[in-house]
């Protein structure tokens, strides 16, 4: 599958919900994780309180997202991950803790101060982002593995409002960037 594959796929719908709502797929053996779209996904995303997890200090409303689907990434024998935006954390973290490949999209940064032990973990995650990206870019003090920041090509605006436009984390933006790498 291609990048543009992979990133149309987790953008449809389809998703199982957890009971607080972190959103899953599979299709085709790779197991998918949604943007944000729900009020708890919301909540999860701005408290970024720091708390100890298995790969050091992280992002709290992430680190209770990715617990939440942890038994089912587990459960599933998959080929490997994806996810976009919140669900793009979820999916770089059952990458490192299975050792199976993902490509994430607009991943913001999760990991405080990592410990090169802990960033090796997340070498098989592809970190896909708009350069000029708001939400991958975020979180300044935190990390996140090795990115592919897509710099080339031309995206035009269309019907996407303004005010998400110039945040550079549409799907509109990512998937005219994602064609032209």
């Amino acid at each position: 599958m291609t990048r543009l594959d992979l990133f149309n796929e987790c953008c449809r719908g389809g998703y199982s919900n957890t009971q607080d709502y972190v959103s899953w797929k599979i299709i085709d053996g790779i197991m998918y994780f949604q943007c944000s779209k729900e009020k708890e996904d919301w909540l999860k995303n701005i408290d970024c309180r720091l708390v100890q997890s298995e790969i050091g200090l992280t992002h709290k409303g992430f680190d209770e997202a990715y617990r939440e689907v942890f038994c089912m990434i587990l459960q599933n024998p998959v080929t490997g991950y994806c996810g976009y935006s919140h669900g793009a954390v979820i999916a770089a973290r059952a990458s490192a803790a299975t050792g199976k490949r993902a490509t994430v999209f607009g991943c913001p940064n999760f990991m405080y101060n990592p410990t090169k032990e802990i960033l090796d973990r997340f070498r098989i995650v592809e970190f896909v982002q708009n350069k000029k990206d708001i939400v991958a870019n975020g979180l300044f003090w935190m990390k996140k593995g090795r990115t592919i920041i897509m710099t080339i090509g031309h995206a035009t605006r269309g019907l996407t409002p303004l005010w998400q436009w110039l945040s550079g984390h549409t799907p509109n933006e990512y998937r005219q960037r994602i064609a032209n790498v």
